[in-house]
């Protein structure tokens, strides 16, 4: 399904919850904020596992927004570029709330939200500006923290092991230490 920045609001919620496995597209006209904005009422106060090769201030300060608003409680954030100083700088009070990383395998992107009842992944291209290229994504809604963990199971090793930023969040460690799966 091909989405429109017009319409990714309306479109995407109701495709991933018509078809908990599913596959769309862009013209790189729409970025990460947007997707973000699109499926986070999906996953309300939920830890958000962002995966991405850079990112950018626009898109720490919207993060950081998510933070303090309780939208996100938590955040694992990692990237191919080496940003810490970045995050630090942006992040300000929110900085306990994350968990930063970067590693240089990390290639295309990853947006997992979860409160450990409900759970969503969107892999693709995660996006700070406009590129008008073709972008294809894959995605996942539902309440089975299996197929989660194994959506992220990557990155979550990454954030785990190489993190420049622990957050002490409980929450961050529960997901990055996969005790929901138990759940």
């Amino acid at each position: 399904m091909y989405i429109q920045p017009c319409c990714i609001e309306k479109e995407l919620p109701e495709l991933l919850r018509k078809q908990p496995f599913c596959f769309f597209q862009s013209n790189g006209d729409w970025t990460t904020a947007d997707l973000m904005k699109a499926v986070s009422c999906m996953v309300p106060h939920a830890l958000c596992l962002l995966a991405m090769p850079e990112i950018d201030v626009f898109l720490l300060r919207t993060l950081r927004t998510y933070l303090s608003k309780g939208w996100y409680r938590g955040l694992v954030l990692v990237t191919a570029e080496p940003q810490a100083e970045l995050v630090k700088s942006e992040m300000g009070g929110m900085l306990p709330l994350v968990t930063y990383a970067n590693h240089n395998q990390v290639q295309d992107g990853l947006l997992a939200l979860t409160d450990f009842g409900k759970f969503l992944v969107v892999q693709g291209a995660m996006l700070t500006e406009k590129d008008f290229s073709l972008c294809q994504y894959a995605g996942y809604y539902g309440t089975d923290g299996k197929v989660f963990a194994s959506a992220v199971e990557a990155v979550s090793a990454r954030a785990k092991m190489g993190a420049f930023i622990v957050s002490p969040h409980e929450d961050i460690r529960s997901l990055l230490s996969k005790e929901y799966v138990s759940k």
